[in-house]
C-alpha cells in the first residue's frame, strides 16, 4: 500500500488537471449550447443560444470557485492509490430541490418548476452519473461547499469493545 506522504503530488496534480479542463471548456464555450443539446436531448439550448452561452460561462466560474473538479479528482486518486478511504461521517437527509448544490444555482442544466423547485435537465442520464452531481452529497465538505440546507453530515462515533483478558490455567 502507498503511504499518504508519497502521494503529496495528488493535490497539485488535481488542480493542474482542473485548470486544463476549465481552460479547454472556456475555449470551447461557443460550442457549449451544442454540447448541452447533445447531453440533455433538449433543443431549447440552441434556440436560446445567447442565454445558454451566458449560463455556461456562469457554470464554469462556479466550477472554478467550488473547486469541484480538483476535489473530486483528489478524492478518486486518493481512494485508488490508498485503498478505500474510511469516512468519518455519514450523510443524512433528503433533497428539497433548493438548487444550492447545482453550483450555487449556476448550473447550465438547472431549471425551475412552476412551484419553484429545482430540476436538472440531465438528471439520471449517463453524463449526470459521471459528474459529482451523481454522487452528491458524498461528504461533509460537499455539503458545506454549497451550504446545503437538506443534508447533514453526522459524525460516525467509533466505539471500541475492550474484552476482558483471557486467563490461561
Amino acid at each position: 500500500m502507498v503511504s499518504s506522504e508519497s502521494i503529496g503530488w495528488v493535490k497539485p496534480f488535481s488542480h493542474l488537471v482542473q485548470a486544463f479542463i476549465l481552460t479547454l471548456m472556456a475555449l470551447l464555450l461557443p460550442a457549449a449550447p451544442i454540447a448541452c443539446v447533445v447531453l440533455s436531448g433538449q433543443t431549447r439550448f440552441m434556440r436560446l443560444y445567447g442565454d445558454t452561452l451566458k449560463r455556461s460561462a456562469r457554470s464554469l466560474r462556479a466550477l472554478y470557485r467550488a473547486d469541484v473538479i480538483a476535489r473530486n479528482l483528489e478524492r478518486l486518486l486518493g481512494e485508488f492509490l490508498m485503498g478505500r478511504v474510511s469516512e468519518n461521517s455519514t450523510v443524512q437527509g433528503e433533497c428539497t430541490h433548493c438548487g444550492e448544490c447545482c453550483l450555487d444555482r449556476s448550473c447550465v442544466f438547472l431549471t425551475w418548476t412552476g412551484s419553484g423547485l429545482s430540476r436538472c435537465s440531465i438528471h439520471n442520464n449517463w453524463f449526470w452519473k459521471l459528474t459529482s452531481c451523481g454522487t452528491y452529497p458524498i461528504d461533509a465538505q460537499s455539503i458545506a461547499t454549497y451550504s446545503c440546507p437538506s443534508f447533514k453530515a453526522i459524525p460516525i462515533r467509533v466505539v471500541c469493545k475492550i474484552e476482558a483478558p483471557v486467563q490461561i490455567r
